[in-house]
């Protein structure tokens, strides 16, 4: 054996040999796989969480940025990582911007308040500068126009004082004498007016009034026909007589002009209301109370509506030039006001036109008279209507 080269020849079967390393090998490929799906799906898994974290929070961004000011993020359970911290942000970014919009909103509200404001003040300051220079007007006016009364004054008392006592001319003549003395205290109240003086307000009844002074009323509808219905009740008022006179001269013209035929009818009742007709000229509704009630109605064409809201305007008329101002509904109104009261209107197509000068039904206090409105006592309440309805109710 060491002289001669040998050899060992081991001879085993190839599969018995390689069968393991391959099934070794296919075990740890199947190991691998399972763990890089699992790798993978988990991979996955977090990316879809983040990514719908992170589509929710760009959805609410979108909606804050259309005008959704209720846009929110959803309150995120723990806040240990960057999406839940943007979430936050986005949050209180949103709140600051509501609080922001609704400070420029309220802004924009007071912006748009002062300029109405300011264009009633300009309005307003407009109409004072007319109406300033009609009252210089008028006190120029009412001078020459007391002396003519002062002639026809003494025109009158020289006439009366050679006709005897019972002369049927004797009414006439004292007629005159008090249509004088109410224009004297129509040129006091234009002098007032021009002077910036204040009118002099006195208890009395409207009913007294008016029955006085139908016949100077009547004066106004030459060949026409004016009917007068008093309360049963007391009609007290606290208001100027010559200014009350002066608003109804005025009411009765307008229903003259209004009424277009030879033989107008104008018919003037005086009531006490506690319920109030739903449209007033001149502002707004005057407060709930016992008020008395002088209503001028014509039975005219009547007013359209368009017309009717624009009626206290000053300067505006539904007359002609040469017969209307557009300054006589715009004083009553406010010499109603003056008062506590307002003017009410209501006019139907073809039926003619309602004007009603409300006053506060006034009450005696100790040394004064004070207006009654919603809170002070009325000692008178019987007799207080409701006035409502159509024009012809």
């Amino acid at each position: 054996l060491a002289s001669v080269p040998w050899y060992v020849s081991v001879s085993r079967d190839e599969a018995v040999v390689l069968g393991p390393a391959r099934l070794a090998l296919q075990r740890s490929l199947l190991i691998t796989a399972i763990v890089a799906l699992l790798v993978g799906w988990l991979a996955m898994y977090v990316a879809t969480r983040f990514a719908a974290r992170i589509e929710a929070l760009a959805s609410v961004v979108r909606r804050i940025a259309e005008g959704d000011r209720t846009a929110r993020p959803v309150p995120a359970r723990t806040a240990n990582d960057e999406i839940d911290q943007l979430g936050s942000d986005v949050e209180r970014m949103a709140g600051e911007l509501e609080q922001l919009v609704s400070r420029l909103e309220e802004r924009s509200a007071q912006l748009e308040a002062e300029l109405r404001e300011r264009s009633t003040l300009e309005e307003r300051l407009l109409e004072a500068r007319r109406l300033e220079a009609v009252g210089l007007v008028s006190g120029m006016v009412a001078h020459d126009f007391n002396n003519v009364l002062t002639i026809v004054r003494s025109a009158a008392d020289t006439t009366s004082l050679a006709l005897p006592h019972d002369h049927d001319a004797q009414a006439d003549i004292a007629e005159i004498v008090q249509a004088v003395e109410r224009g004297a205290d129509l040129t006091r109240r234009m002098l007032a007016i021009a002077r910036r003086n204040a009118d002099a307000p006195r208890r009395f009844d409207a009913n007294e009034m008016i029955r006085d002074s139908a016949r100077l009323l009547r004066r106004l509808l030459p060949g026409g026909d004016l009917t007068v219905a008093t309360s049963t009740s007391s009609a007290w008022v606290y208001v100027d007589t010559t200014s009350l006179l002066q608003c109804l001269m005025n009411l009765v013209n307008n229903a003259r002009d209004a009424s277009g035929t030879d033989s107008p009818r104008v018919h003037i009742s005086v009531t006490r209301v506690v319920e109030l007709p739903p449209f007033f000229l001149g502002g707004e509704a005057p407060a709930p109370g016992d008020y008395v009630a002088v209503a001028v109605r014509d039975y005219g064409v009547g007013i359209s509506p368009e017309a009717l809201a624009r009626l206290a305007e000053p300067f505006y008329t539904t007359k002609s030039s040469a017969r209307g101002t557009g300054l006589g509904l715009a004083s009553i109104s406010h010499t109603c006001r003056e008062a506590g009261g307002a003017l009410a209107a209501i006019s139907t197509m073809g039926e003619g036109s309602v004007f009603t000068i409300l006053l506060p039904f006034a009450v005696t206090l100790p040394n004064h008279a004070i207006p009654v409105g919603s809170n002070a006592p009325i000692s008178e309440t019987a007799g207080a209507e409701r006035l409502t309805g159509p024009i012809n109710g």
